[in-house]
């Protein structure tokens, strides 16, 4: 049998995430969740949503790089 992967809390996430950007600050590395990865995801949520009003059209997911 499978085992379940792990479901964390939104507050687990949250105390994931503050501590990973710390680390980040400490270290001098890039964290992964940057405004580019944000960007990108959040736009295509948006042009998911556009499309499903509009019947379904595809539409291009812009680089903002």
């Amino acid at each position: 049998m499978a085992k379940k992967p792990k479901v964390l809390t939104p507050e687990q996430v949250e105390e994931i995430r503050t501590k990973d950007f710390f680390d980040c600050i400490r270290s001098g590395r890039r964290p992964y969740l940057d405004v580019y990865v944000a960007t990108h995801m959040m736009s295509v949520a948006i042009l998911a949503h556009r499309s499903v009003l509009n019947g379904g059209i595809p539409y291009d997911v812009p680089d903002f790089r």
